[in-house]
């Protein structure tokens, strides 16, 4: 860890690729639009589709006792995780001859060890597409050993394995994983060894500095917790700009009372490397207060008997840090809105429409240009009006207080002159 290195300003985010739909979203919905009879979708993870983007991928695996001994994996399933509206779900069907759901010798589960038995897989795999072709890759672990201070070993990335449909199984190094074309793009450094990394931070000024009585705890950090119900886990995945997939890690200072985050870590899913940023003097809200900022600045819904906040994922706009949360219904079966709190000042925005995301991400709408969330603002606006033109290019916003008289005109419509509102709440 000691070759981290450490950046001023945060890395943006990629806005092409926002983490739209949360898993669970995704799972119930996903589910519920295919139909296998011998078959039903794995575990999902991330991946990279051929067109970029970043999607829920699942192996399409035998179900059921007989079907496990006797059919094959049906190839992949991918779906866009990052739109709600006209989001694709793709299949790439192929029987795999060592796959995901199949029994004994069959599975590949069963063919990785046997091909290279003494490296572990502790990654689920990562199934995705090329060519029209599905394919998983494994990522690889082992361990490294160090004699001093006292003999020990530290988890390494050792490659990983990419399986063909047909049973051919390539064993790779991690030079030859990242130069493999049909592994471009995709996450290749195990994301259970950047997790291991990232709890070691704690132990960085000393083992006897961390421990529980005669610790004195100077510098120590620990990943920020999430509360229950957060659909999701340190670290998280997301894509940063030129398409460069990234584990996020939120770091925030030992104690029972502590939120506030102390350091952001983010390595690099093709190669391991690592960079941070440190807030220094600066507080920076972490997840569990971030959502629970998004459902105070909302006091009409109905939190957890109707819509639950979900799945808090840090983007970075313009070298700021924003926490962006989905707002749900509790049977997941959409995604209502999109929720972004700036972690310095604890502003709120909130955006419905995916073109929207995208464009507030890139930085080319404002939260200035968005409709604020009730109780943003210090005057008692309740909504603005909205002035664009031809093109829907926003050219003016006119605030509506509580209690205010205002004129809304269609030009479009001499009729419309005289329609008249009281913002009376």
């Amino acid at each position: 860890m000691a070759d981290a290195t450490e950046v001023e300003d945060f890395p943006q985010a990629n806005p092409e690729n926002p983490r739209v739909v949360p898993q669970e979203v995704a799972d119930i919905t996903t589910r519920g639009s295919v139909s296998y009879r011998q078959h039903r979708l794995g575990t999902s993870d991330i991946a990279r589709t051929e067109d970029g983007a970043l999607a829920w991928s699942y192996a399409i695996q035998p179900d059921g006792f007989r079907n496990m001994l006797v059919e094959n994996q049906r190839g992949v399933l991918v779906t866009d995780m990052t739109r709600m509206d006209d989001r694709q779900i793709l299949v790439y069907e192929e029987d795999f001859t060592y796959g995901e759901g199949m029994f004994l010798q069959r599975s590949a589960d069963w063919n990785l060890k046997k091909t290279d038995y003494l490296t572990k897989y502790d990654d689920d795999a990562v199934e995705f597409s090329q060519d029209g072709r599905p394919y998983m890759y494994y990522p690889k672990t082992s361990h490294e050993w160090h004699l001093t201070p006292l003999p020990h070993t530290t988890p390494t990335w050792d490659g990983g394995a990419l399986v063909h449909p047909d049973g051919d199984i390539e064993h790779l190094s991690p030079e030859e994983a990242r130069a493999h074309p049909i592994l471009d793009g995709q996450r290749l450094y195990p994301i259970t060894v950047t997790r291991a990394e990232m709890g070691s931070l704690g132990y960085r000024n000393g083992i006897i500095n961390q421990l529980p009585v005669v610790g004195a705890h100077e510098g120590e950090v620990e990943m920020a917790r999430l509360p229950p119900g957060a659909g999701n886990a340190q670290p998280f995945v997301i894509d940063l700009e030129g398409e460069r997939m990234a584990y996020v890690t939120a770091l925030e200072p030992y104690g029972a009372d502590t939120r506030g985050l102390d350091e952001v870590w983010f390595a690099d899913a093709e190669t391991g490397e690592y960079t941070f940023f440190g807030t220094g003097d600066d507080t920076l809200t972490g997840p569990e207060r971030a959502m629970g900022i998004a459902r105070s600045a909302d006091s009409r819904t109905n939190w957890g008997q109707n819509f639950v906040v979900i799945e808090p994922v840090p983007v970075t706009i313009d070298a700021e840090l924003w926490w962006h949360i989905k707002v749900s219904p509790t049977d997941f079966t959409d995604v209502t809105r999109n929720v972004f709190v700036n972690a310095d000042t604890g502003r709120t925005v909130e955006i419905r429409d995916d073109a929207a995301v995208r464009s507030f991400i890139s930085g080319t709408v404002t939260e200035d240009d968005l409709e604020p969330i009730e109780g943003e603002d210090e005057r008692d606006v309740i909504y603005y009006i909205i002035v664009t033109d031809e093109d829907g290019n926003v050219i003016e916003r006119i605030p509506v207080e509580r209690g205010q008289e205002a004129v809304i005109v269609d030009p479009s419509d001499q009729r419309a002159q005289d329609n008249r509102t009281t913002a009376d709440g």
